[in-house]
């Protein structure tokens, strides 16, 4: 069910300049490659050839894929030497960069769920106790949240006469 705008988000006119956080990384994160590669460095992959081998893109996507990345703060180079071999660089999962998982599991969760019914390869499970994961909404006070249960209101990006209460504010 749809969350209509209220209050003084129903001018849209009015903020609708301002850029919106989604859109933004969306944009970020905008093609399939970026995704790919970003799961297979949380999977351990660090080094470019093996990245672009297994994310099954060109060199050149990966190169810029990275590049894009790394100026964005999701992954870092770091330099390293093996014995005998020249300098070389892997890529490894800033804490930005391992905070956007969460999204990429709630996406993998609703590919399970929706396009393939079986399962997908990987199951999340919570390491202490071996319980199945599930990304889920839920408010600060720890309640589980549906998008039906959601109210938008405005953001600090946008000027507002409507004060916003957080959880335990008097």
């Amino acid at each position: 069910m749809p969350t209509p705008l209220r209050d003084s988000l129903t001018d849209r006119d009015s903020w609708y300049e301002v850029p919106c956080s989604g859109r933004l990384a969306l944009e970020l994160v905008s093609n399939q490659s970026t995704w790919i590669l970003l799961r297979e460095v949380y999977y351990g992959t660090t080094h470019f050839t093996d990245l672009a081998r297994q994310a099954k893109v060109s060199q050149p996507t990966a190169s810029a894929r990275l590049a894009e990345m790394v100026d964005a703060g999701l992954l870092n180079k770091v330099s390293y030497q093996e014995r005998g071999q020249r300098s070389r660089e892997r890529y490894v999962l800033t804490d930005r960069g391992n905070q956007l998982m969460t999204v990429f599991f709630a996406l993998m969760q609703w590919g399970d769920r929706h396009l393939a019914p079986d399962g997908g390869p990987v199951r999340l499970r919570h390491a202490d106790c071996g319980a199945g994961v599930r990304a889920e909404l839920h408010c600060n006070v720890g309640h589980t949240v549906t998008p039906d249960d959601l109210r938008l209101v405005p953001g600090p990006a946008i000027v507002s006469t409507e004060p916003l209460q957080e959880p335990g504010a008097v």
